[in-house]
This record gives structure tokens, C-alpha cells and sequence, in this order.
């Protein structure tokens, strides 16, 4: 019991650190750095529900073909920047359950 409880938390520690990261004031820098980069059209963006539907290339780390999608987005802020068709680069990884933006600039 013991054994497995330990697997289960050094499992989960890659998404304690990210969860704490989203906390400080380096969250963007800490993305670019540490997330591969996506190259990506903006198909919508959507302020009331605070997502940015993206069509995009395979995005590495979380295992995922390229497909048309939403995602929710770490800064509300980061959806003022965006218009349907934009291309953009981004980092996105799974917070609390939810696939989210972690940074993202205009191609």
C-alpha cells in the first residue's frame, strides 16, 4: 500500500510543480521555456466562456495529434490579443483537468 501510494504522488509531481508555477509571477517565462512550441491558427476566440479555439499541429507533451479545438487560457487577458485567423505559436498543458494556453504570441 505504501509502494503504490508513493508511485501515485511522484506521478502526479510534474503537475503539483506546474500548478504551483501557475502561482508566481514567472508563469509565462517558465511556459515558454519548458513547453514545446505549437504552431496554430486562431479559428475563434470566445471572452464569456474564456477559451481560444485553436486549429493546431501535434502538440508534444500532451500527447495529441493536430486538431481543431478550444482551449481555456491561463490569463484572460491573453484573448484581447486574438482574431480569427491569426497565426499564432503556443504552450499548452493539462491544469486541473482543463487543456490550457500557458503562453502564446502572433506568428
Amino acid at each position: 500500500m505504501k509502494s503504490y501510494i508513493l508511485c501515485a504522488l511522484i506521478g502526479l509531481a510534474p503537475h503539483v510543480s506546474l500548478a504551483q508555477d501557475l502561482n508566481s509571477a514567472d508563469t509565462y517565462a517558465n511556459a515558454e521555456q519548458a513547453l514545446p512550441k505549437v504552431k496554430g491558427v486562431v479559428r475563434r476566440v470566445d471572452v464569456s466562456s474564456q477559451q481560444i479555439t485553436l486549429k493546431h499541429e501535434e502538440i508534444p507533451n500532451l500527447n495529441m495529434p493536430g486538431m481543431t479545438m478550444p482551449f481555456y487560457v491561463a490569463e484572460p487577458a491573453m484573448l484581447t490579443q486574438f482574431k480569427a485567423g491569426d497565426r499564432v505559436l503556443f504552450s499548452a498543458d493539462d491544469v486541473n483537468g482543463g487543456l490550457t494556453i500557458m503562453w502564446i504570441e502572433k506568428r
